[in-house]
């Protein structure tokens, strides 16, 4: 009896610290992520993103009209260099081009900036971060549904953790790229599709 009372005690004291660990963890990482979020953009990657998501919202569109490619194609003048190295040699009558990426990710920020202006464009990627990791927890309990539960709650907490503190994860919070979200929709796809795999074979479904 007090060796069942032990391991019942033993499970319980388990499940809780996989718990705060998890809470904790993302107490940090809400900390963490959001104290490093971008506050403006360079390079090419992240300038792209951005000015399609600001167009989007602003123009319905997610290609950018460059006004001085259309006056250098008039004298003459080569267009490449006319354009930020985000986006491609533009149209020389209209001064239209796009960037080479999917606009995935920039429909995000766009829903930042639509509702919260230019701050908006640089909470999103934190916020994706932080929703990985709730995904990262589920999956892992998921996933591991043959194990105990202490056991299932310990792996996923420890999960939690390692991709939250990963070097990798921390800084791609610092820039508004398509990784995180790349991340988020690729654990969301994998855990539904978990979830529907597991409740066909419960069913004895083929």
């Amino acid at each position: 009896m007090e060796k069942s009372i032990t391991k019942m005690e033993k499970k319980r004291s388990l499940q809780s610290f996989a718990d705060m660990l998890v809470v904790l963890t993302i107490i940090w990482a809400c900390v963490t992520y959001f104290s490093i979020r971008p506050h403006g953009v360079t390079a090419v990657d992240p300038y792209g993103y951005v000015q399609m998501a600001v167009d989007l919202v602003e123009h319905g569109t997610a290609t950018h009209k460059h006004d001085f490619s259309v006056t250098a194609a008039q004298w003459g003048f080569a267009l490449y260099p006319t354009v930020p190295v985000a986006y491609t040699v533009p149209n020389p009558l209209t001064g239209i081009s796009g960037t080479p990426w999917a606009p995935g990710h920039s429909i995000l920020l766009a829903i930042g900036y639509w509702f919260f202006g230019e701050v908006g464009l640089y909470i999103i990627t934190p916020i994706i971060g932080l929703l990985s990791l709730v995904v990262m927890r589920q999956l892992s309990v998921t996933s591991l549904s043959s194990y105990t539960q202490e056991k299932r709650l310990m792996v996923a907490g420890i999960a939690v953790f390692v991709l939250a503190t990963s070097y990798e994860q921390i800084d791609r919070m610092a820039v508004a790229m398509a990784d995180t979200s790349s991340q988020f929709f690729s654990m969301l796809t994998i855990y539904f599709a978990w979830r529907y795999a597991h409740s066909t074979r419960s069913r004895g479904v083929d």
